[in-house]
C-alpha cells in the first residue's frame, strides 16, 4: 500500500478536477432553471355536435392537421351499435338499430352523414330540428309522425316536409317500421 506522495498527488488531482467542474462564487448558489423552448399552445380544437334522427349525439373534435375525433353519445333506450365510417375526409355513423331500414330503402343514408349535416348547419348549436320529407304509401294514414312538425304538404309525392326533433320522440314513433313509409333528406 501507497502512503506517501502518490497518493498524496492523486487526492490533489481529484479535488482539482472536482474544483475546476464545480461552479464557485455567486453564480454557484443561483438555482438554475431548465432551458425549455417557448410553450406554443396546440392546434385549437374546435367540437360540433350533431343529433341523428335516432336521437344519437356525435361530437366531431377537430384536432388540426386533418384529424377529427368522433365520439358517439347513445340516447336513452338506444340499443346495439354504432358504425363511425371515414372515407375521403367525411365522417358518417349509423347506429346498428337503423341498418334494417337502409337496408330495405326506407331511410335515407344521408341522414347519418355527419359531415353533411355539419356543412348544412343542422349542428345541435344552429338548428333546433332536422328537415326531413316523409312519404306515405297507399296504406299508410298521412300523418306526419311524432316528434315532427310538418312545414310543408307534398300532395305529389304522396307526403310532407316535416322537422324532427332533437331527440328520440321521432325514432320512437318509428315512421319506418312500416314498408309503406319512408324517410328522407330535405335540403332544410
Amino acid at each position: 500500500m501507497t502512503t506517501g506522495p502518490v497518493r498524496r498527488s492523486a487526492v490533489l488531482v481529484a479535488v482539482g478536477l472536482l474544483g475546476a467542474l464545480l461552479p464557485s462564487g455567486p453564480a454557484a448558489a443561483v438555482p438554475r432553471t431548465p432551458v425549455t423552448a417557448p410553450h406554443s399552445p396546440g392546434p385549437a380544437t374546435t367540437a360540433t355536435t350533431v343529433t341523428l334522427v335516432t336521437g344519437d349525439k356525435v361530437t366531431v373534435t377537430d384536432l388540426g392537421h386533418g384529424k377529427k375525433a368522433v365520439t358517439v353519445q347513445r340516447p336513452k333506450g338506444a340499443t346495439g351499435a354504432v358504425r363511425t365510417q371515414r372515407s375521403a375526409g367525411e365522417i358518417s355513423v349509423v347506429p346498428d338499430e337503423a341498418l334494417p331500414y337502409l337496408r330495405a330503402g326506407t331511410l335515407d343514408r344521408r341522414l347519418f352523414d355527419v359531415s353533411g349535416l355539419i356543412r348544412q348547419g343542422l349542428t345541435d348549436a344552429r338548428a333546433a330540428a332536422t328537415p326531413l320529407i316523409v312519404t306515405y304509401g297507399r296504406s299508410a294514414r298521412a300523418a306526419p309522425p311524432a316528434g315532427t312538425e310538418q312545414t310543408r304538404s307534398l300532395p305529389s309525392l304522396r307526403g310532407a316536409a316535416v322537422e324532427a326533433g332533437k331527440g328520440r320522440t321521432f325514432w320512437r314513433s318509428s315512421p319506418t317500421a312500416t314498408a309503406s313509409t319512408r324517410c328522407g333528406w330535405t335540403a332544410g
